[in-house]
């Protein structure tokens, strides 16, 4: 992507150049009283650089239907698995309340209880319930949709105004909701340190930038 923006800035450049070196032409031929002798020499570039307006106007048009496009599928999947936690826990009730999932109310959602106990499997991670696997492989999928979201606007894949305008709130409201539990597979016993690193990188930079009102 970086090549391909490098290739475009090249080419933008050298455009642009040609425009202002026969726009000095024209000055200098207009001064010199020799305009409309040199006219076709000054207008050939000219209709060049307006044959590339064109053109970029149609690349811009078409990046931005693939964003649009991206964005869209991220939303579709982060929308089929909230439809699950809806089922399931009854998350739109959470959504609205803005709160922070804590990780006792996960473990609750997913793991299998024993008078009150928490089962647990041999490697110390509790014993899910048939609902809790897919309860947890909703919220991951969540989280992975907004990661995803994240690393385009990162490197710049995805232009981070129209993602902002379309995803902004649901970024920094979901970031709240999922902060402990982000927190809790980062350390033991998960140990995934590098868990939603973006999607955090995402949250601080738009945190102030969105409009809850």
């Amino acid at each position: 992507y970086c090549l391909r923006n490098l290739k475009i800035w090249i080419v933008d450049g050298f455009f642009w150049v040609l425009f202002v070196i026969t726009l000095g032409f024209g000055i200098y031929f207009y001064k010199s009283g020799n305009f409309m002798t040199h006219l076709t020499e000054i207008l050939t570039p000219l209709s060049i650089f307006a044959v590339f307006l064109t053109y970029k106007e149609n690349v811009t048009q078409q990046r931005k239907e693939q964003v649009n496009s991206e964005i869209d599928k991220i939303l579709n999947t982060i929308q089929q698995n909230r439809e699950i936690l809806n089922e399931l826990v009854d998350f739109a009730n959470i959504t609205k309340a803005d709160e922070t999932l804590s990780i006792t109310k996960f473990h609750l959602w997913i793991c299998e209880h024993n008078d009150g106990k928490i089962e647990k499997e041999a490697d110390g991670l509790c014993k899910m319930s048939k609902n809790g696997k897919k309860i947890r492989f909703a919220i991951i999928n969540i989280l992975n949709a907004y990661e995803k979201l994240a690393i385009g606007v990162y490197y710049k894949a995805i232009d981070e105004k129209m993602a902002l305008d379309s995803m902004g709130l649901l970024i920094v409201r979901n970031y709240k909701i999922f902060k402990e539990y982000i927190k809790h597979q980062r350390g033991v016993p998960h140990n995934k340190k590098d868990a939603w690193e973006f999607l955090e990188w995402l949250n601080k930079r738009w945190s102030k930038k969105v409009n809850f009102n």
